[in-house]
């Protein structure tokens, strides 16, 4: 998804506008399921048609950010609101690289002697 407007970091969302938000995204995150952000969406008073609100698209960035907390996805987190392109509101998550296999960790203990 492209936009006209850089980026702006979480904190300082774009300005308010008439537009309709119609679409909500978030990209860069493979663990967030859709229908938590439908219902973070809903709660954040966004999408349906409702005119863009700089507020609303804040607690919907504190909504996802709660549940990847509670999820257990700690490092995992919306860093910016992009301003709403054709009815669509983007957000940037970042989200740590993992592993395909586990670490193993082995610990020794030194005997001592004497």
């Amino acid at each position: 998804v492209k936009t006209s407007a850089a980026p702006r970091r979480f904190g300082g969302p774009p300005p308010a506008s008439s537009a309709p938000i119609e679409a909500v995204e978030v990209i860069g995150s493979s663990v967030l399921p859709p229908s938590v952000m439908a219902e973070a969406a809903e709660k954040a008073g966004i999408g349906g048609g409702a005119s863009y609100d700089p507020g609303a698209a804040q607690v919907f960035a504190a909504e996802l950010n709660d549940w990847f907390r509670r999820s257990g996805y700690l490092f995992t987190k919306i860093t910016a609101i992009d301003a709403p392109v054709g009815g669509r509101l983007t957000l940037q998550a970042e989200e740590p690289l993992v592993c395909d296999e586990p670490v193993g960790l082995e610990f020794y203990t030194q005997k001592k002697h004497g």
